[in-house]
């Protein structure tokens, strides 16, 4: 009795889906009103408070490396500053954060 292999579409798309962000409210998540610290639009700095660098030096890199995205636009200078508004900020494949600047 020779034994049958039989992929399943369940185990083929296991671990190859596309990770949809923005919808979900699981997203961790900053907001900080726009008056409240005047350094906390810098992009570095706001990578370092989140989490997704273990400081502004190491997020710098990772911009210059191209390893960062806000809203699905690659950053290539690290000086730059979030305006007012909602980002997705991405570092990487796997890392997300949502940042909110609240205006006063």
């Amino acid at each position: 009795m020779a034994l049958q292999r039989r992929k399943t579409p369940e185990k083929i798309s296991l671990g190859f889906g596309r990770k949809k962000i923005g919808a979900s409210e699981d997203l961790p998540s900053l907001e900080i009103a726009s008056d409240s610290a005047p350094n906390a639009t810098w992009l570095p700095q706001i990578m370092k408070d989140t989490g997704l660098a273990k400081g502004s030096g190491e997020a710098i890199r990772l911009i210059k490396q191209g390893g960062v995205k806000v809203n699905d636009a690659t950053v290539a200078d690290p000086d730059i500053r979030l305006q007012q508004g909602e980002h997705i900020i991405k570092v990487g494949k796997r890392r997300f954060t949502r940042y909110n600047k609240v205006g006063t």
